[in-house]
């Protein structure tokens, strides 16, 4: 007996009903489009007595079916190869409303809780009355006012020192701090003004207000992304700054013989100077950020209705984000129907094949039916073949059946 190539099954046929059956034995089944058979265990017999019972046909048909290339009755044939590739987007659409689902759940869950805060705050209001409210947010917003000062003159100072200021031309005060002057250096807004960069100098910095005023909008939209983004930006900047300005320090130094080696860029890094300056002006331009959305807050809270018109807004939310809920939840029913629906043709597949498999067998009992040994030994192999066939191909698609 020939040897059996388990390989070549999972290759859809090309334009023979039997391409993976030697053309030795595949008599009988014609060749190119797809066949229609009225009864598939009289199919299986029939193609058995023309091969003479041989297992490598019954392994062809069985995997013909598999391929679409047999029509058995009225019904269409099924080619378990598409219904794989589709099962598998299917699983790949679940996967994503599943994902779509879990962030909609936070979402609910976060808008649930700042509906229990807004609600409790209200209760609280309305009970204390507004005194203790305005006093914390005229000291948030006295704080806030500092802070932003601070940030000004740190971003105008920092800015000189980094863009503008040459050591090489105006060095430092032997006895100064080095430190303290290059990132507040009480000359640096009388030299910026008369700089040619002045314009940029005196005003970028409100560049920076700006969007830190934005965080309390993205904050309310929980525009998670956009605010690491600006962050990062922020920070960014912030590093450009300190590590010219930790360079020009160095270049003082260097200038006065207080250091030998001449400037490496890779230096900063190990500079503390460097984290200092870095921090000097992030960690406050997050904490001013955060204060901001903080006071607006508390001031929304203050308006007439401030308390409602919150609360008003989280119920929409929660509206929208349920009705979403419900539409992915329908579309995740309707695509498991979906696969349900098409897991069947895998069990009519092996229904179809145990059908082959019988007629073989029926043809096998009536070639050697009055001989029980080669009778057993016959219906045992193409017992195995069968198995073994189904087996190979069904392994193709195995998690999806």
């Amino acid at each position: 007996m020939e040897t059996i190539d388990w390989a070549s099954l999972f290759k859809a046929p090309s334009k023979s009903t039997s391409a993976h059956v030697p053309e030795s034995i595949a008599r009988g089944t014609p060749s190119g489009a797809i066949v229609k058979i009225p009864d598939i265990r009289q199919h299986g017999a029939m193609v058995a007595g023309k091969n003479d019972c041989k297992n490598e046909a019954l392994m062809g048909l069985i995997a013909s079916l598999f391929y679409g290339k047999l029509s058995v009755g009225s019904e269409p044939p099924i080619n378990l190869t598409n219904v794989k590739t589709t099962m598998i987007g299917y699983r790949s659409q679940v996967s994503e409303i599943n994902r779509q689902l879990a962030s909609l759940d936070e979402f609910i869950r976060a808008d649930e809780v700042q509906m229990r805060l807004l609600k409790s705050q209200l209760r609280d209001h309305l009970t204390r009355g507004k005194a203790s409210d305005t006093i914390m947010l005229v000291i948030s917003i006295v704080i806030w006012v500092m802070l932003a000062c601070y940030l000004y003159v740190f971003y105008v100072n920092a800015g000189y020192n980094a863009f503008v200021y040459q050591p090489a031309s105006n060095r430092l005060a032997l006895t100064g701090n080095l430190l303290m002057t290059a990132i507040i250096n009480p000359s640096a807004f009388r030299y910026a003004f008369h700089s040619d960069a002045k314009w940029f100098l005196l005003t970028y910095p409100f560049v920076f207000l700006g969007l830190g005023v934005l965080i309390h909008e993205f904050t309310k939209k929980r525009q998670h992304v956009l605010i690491a983004s600006l962050l990062l930006v922020t920070l960014l900047f912030d590093g450009l700054l300190a590590f010219e300005i930790v360079r020009k320090i160095y270049e003082v130094r260097y200038l006065l013989g207080s250091v030998s080696s001449p400037w490496a860029d890779n230096m900063a890094l190990h500079d503390m100077t460097f984290y200092l300056i870095l921090f000097a002006g992030f960690i406050v331009y997050v904490v001013w950020g955060l204060l901001t959305s903080a006071w607006m807050q508390q001031l929304d809270a203050l308006r007439p209705g401030g308390h409602a018109v919150g609360i008003k807004d989280l119920e929409r939310d929660l509206a929208e984000h349920s009705s979403k809920r419900t539409s992915l939840l329908t579309e995740r029913t309707a695509i498991e129907n979906s696969l349900q629906a098409l897991s069947g043709a895998f069990d009519h597949f092996r229904a179809m094949a145990h059908g082959v498999l019988l007629g073989f067998q029926q043809t096998i009992t009536t070639y050697w039916g009055s001989e029980p040994h080669e009778h057993e030994m016959r219906s045992a192999a193409a017992q195995k073949t069968h198995d073994d066939t189904v087996k190979a191909l069904l392994n193709g698609v195995q998690g999806l059946a």
